[in-house]
């Protein structure tokens, strides 16, 4: 869909400003996340990844970070590390099917030596049901939703999953609040562990992308929940993640022509709060995949991040060589101006000297002329010298005359 001007301006510079940021704070083992979190790097450098690929950067890309060299597939490498000897992935299954998905959506299966004990996870733990448990962590209808993406995200699909693609489709339609949202599993005071806006963004992108219309009825109850939901300031309130719950329904209503004052108001929060707030790499990730999403074709005409980077790079160098290039303009325009005045000055010389040039000459001049008066001196002394030796012997060997 295409957002009213009013966005179009800054949209693309807010997603090329939270790239640039993943960019500049990727980890040295090639993750992403902070070390406070740990268990949350998995996850975090999973939707970083895909982020990028759908970027068009590809899996042996590299860019600068402080001048050193950095490799992509150091990234990929790092998950496929991760990946255990069970094939467990991350904090849990929902982790495990996001990866799952990427590895399948890019075909990178080749680059991940462990990707067969995922695989095996996976599908052992959807036979399994997993997806149905309700405990007091991450669990819900947002696990049916991220099952039926992975088996979907499956090329060579066999029937068996297929069928267990649609059961649970169906388990998961049933699951629908009356006021249209879809939620998770509560703790023991009834309190809701994951706010419903994480499942429900969750399932309307697997409604949609299964091809149910924007006029169905489950969709139009999606809809009025989100819309009802909305704060005056654009945002979808969670107490620990307003800003990812926020790029969730972004994500979500991206593609549904009826929702762009919602999707309009919600960008224009995340913009606050990419230009005003201080982020981590997990939120600007969520921001920059929000927008990815509402900017459905390729990436600048199909250029990379890593092309626009180096343009920037290219375009502040040449920035700052036009300024150099300006000082020294300036500092020749200050000569030629000094020049002139001493032309000026010293038009109707014959030679022109600088007071240091005069005083060098003067001394020079001192010391020749002191040497030409030594030099006379000393010749006239020698001659006098010679004079008189001279008449001292005449006077020895001449004979007296007698009287």
């Amino acid at each position: 869909m295409n957002v009213s001007n009013e966005y179009v301006n800054y949209r693309k510079k807010d997603l090329y400003k939270a790239l640039s940021y993943i960019l500049d704070n990727v980890n040295e083992d090639g993750s992403w996340g902070s070390s406070d979190y740990e268990s949350w790097k998995c996850v975090i450098t999973t939707l970083t990844t895909e982020l990028l690929l759908s970027c068009n950067v590809e899996p042996n890309a590299t860019w600068f970070k402080n001048n050193q060299k950095v490799e992509f597939s150091k990234s990929i490498q790092f998950l496929d590390s991760r990946i255990q000897t069970t094939g467990m992935f991350g904090e849990d299954y929902w982790d495990a099917c996001r990866l799952g998905i990427v590895i399948n959506k890019y075909s990178l299966q080749d680059k991940f030596t462990n990707y067969q004990k995922l695989y095996s996870y996976i599908i052992q733990s959807i036979k399994d049901k997993v997806y149905q448990k309700k405990d007091e962590g991450w669990s819900g209808t947002g696990f049916y939703a991220i099952t039926i993406d992975y088996i979907d995200s499956i090329k060579t699909l066999d029937i068996e999953l297929s069928n267990i693609a649609n059961m649970v489709y169906d388990e998961l339609i049933r699951q629908q609040s009356t006021d249209g949202s879809f939620r998770g599993a509560t703790n023991k005071q009834g309190q809701e562990n994951v706010s419903p806006i994480w499942h429900t963004f969750q399932v309307l992108q697997t409604l949609l992308r299964r091809g149910v219309t924007p006029t169905d009825e489950k969709i139009i109850k999606i809809v009025n929940w989100i819309k009802n939901v909305q704060e005056e300031d654009g945002s979808f309130k969670d107490y620990r993640y307003t800003v990812m719950c926020t790029s969730y329904i972004v994500m979500a209503l991206s593609n549904l022509a009826n929702c762009q004052a919602v999707v309009d108001k919600a960008l224009n929060f995340l913009h606050n709060q990419i230009t005003n707030s201080i982020l981590d790499s997990a939120e600007r990730g969520m921001i920059a995949l929000a927008l990815r999403n509402v900017e459905n074709s390729q990436l600048y005409f199909n250029a990379t991040i890593l092309d626009l980077r180096d343009l920037e790079t290219l375009e502040n160098r040449n920035v700052e060589l036009e300024a150099e290039c300006n000082r020294y303009k300036s500092k020749s325009q200050e000569q030629e101006n000094i020049l002139k005045k001493y032309e000026k000055k010293y038009k109707d010389a014959g030679v022109v000297l600088t007071q240091t040039q005069a005083w060098l000459w003067g001394i020079i001049l001192c010391f020749v002329f002191t040497f030409l008066v030594s030099a006379v001196f000393y010749l006239l002394g020698t001659k006098q010298n010679n004079l008189t030796d001279s008449n001292n012997a005449k006077a020895q060997y001449e004979i007296p005359v007698e009287s």
